[in-house]
């Protein structure tokens, strides 16, 4: 890895949530919203481009835990 990353530092994405990013399991009648998976997948996303500058040729980052509260609905659009 690296020297170039610092404590402290940040990264933000601003997204307009698709169809395909809504909830499906509930049927088709069921309002469509934002699903948590889709969420974990932005955040998972947003971490990898963040740090692949930090990172030396061949390295790669993973996860091993998440903990998160998706604490409202979020629409489609």
């Amino acid at each position: 890895m690296k020297d170039t990353l610092k404590p402290g530092m940040s990264a933000e994405r601003t997204i307009t949530t698709t169809p395909e990013m809504g909830i499906s399991h509930l049927g088709p009648h069921a309002p469509r919203m934002f699903s948590t998976p889709s969420m974990i997948g932005l955040m998972e996303g947003t971490c990898v481009d963040f740090l692949t500058p930090h990172m030396d040729e061949g390295e790669q980052t993973v996860g091993f835990r998440i903990d998160v509260k998706h604490l409202a609905p979020t629409k489609i659009g």
